[in-house]
């Protein structure tokens, strides 16, 4: 019995510790994302490959997006999302009201969070949006 005991304390103090760095059960880190974000740049190539990272107008710079701990979504950034779930190391899935899906590649170097659309809504040529982290 004490035996049992000493194995289920490991086990839970592995598991707080674990939650307590923002890994998962897969090892992926949730706790980089979390926060609000900035719009700060988009992609939007034409189709010959000169597209290139441009700062947004001052219209679009006010947009945030905020990744709750819940999986909730806040700010302006993505009007009918609410919620998401990340997928992977480099996919987030987000959820509108209806419970429809659509799925981004993400990144985040330093503080800066880059993504863009994959599916079902995608982009033929390279496109995307960066974000850079509200102190």
């Amino acid at each position: 019995m004490k035996t049992l005991s000493y194995v289920l304390l490991t086990l839970i103090s592995v598991i707080t510790l674990s939650c307590e760095r923002g890994d998962g059960p897969d090892g992926l880190d949730r706790t980089a994302l979390l926060g609000k974000w900035r719009l700060s740049e988009s992609l939007a190539d034409p189709g010959d490959g000169s597209g290139r990272w441009k700062p947004v107008d001052e219209e679009y710079s006010k947009k945030i997006v905020e990744f709750k701990r819940n999986g909730k979504l806040g700010g302006t950034a993505f009007g009918d999302l609410n919620q998401y779930v990340i997928k992977d190391s480099v996919t987030i899935t987000f959820l509108k009201a209806n419970k429809k899906e659509q799925e981004y590649w993400y990144s985040i170097k330093d503080d800066t969070l880059a993504m863009g659309p994959t599916w079902p809504t995608h982009c033929l040529e390279p496109c995307g949006m960066r974000f850079v982290k509200v102190k």
